[in-house]
């Protein structure tokens, strides 16, 4: 992700509408990528147990998806209907 911090040093990226949907347009697609590798790196890391706290310790998508394992409950609540109001 240096191309873009490049981009701004070397004068050829100033910010403007047409700049910034210029880079969405091209790099869209090498962005979503660099998201989802954090993203996956974020959820499989392993968070240590501490003893001074009450927080679990363990792997993110773990205790997200099997909260039973780690002495917590699912807190879940499924939505049938969403509905926006929308107000001038």
């Amino acid at each position: 992700m240096n191309v873009f911090q490049d981009l701004k040093e070397s004068d050829h990226f100033s910010g403007d509408f047409l700049d910034k949907s210029l880079i969405q347009f091209t790099c869209l697609e090498i962005i979503e990528r660099e998201l989802q590798d954090v993203v996956h790196l974020w959820n499989t890391h392993r968070i240590r147990s501490s003893r001074n706290t009450v927080s679990p310790g363990g792997r993110p998508v773990m205790m997200y998806t099997i909260p039973q394992l780690f002495g917590a409950r699912e807190y879940l609540k499924e939505i049938k209907e969403l509905i926006f109001i929308i107000t001038n």
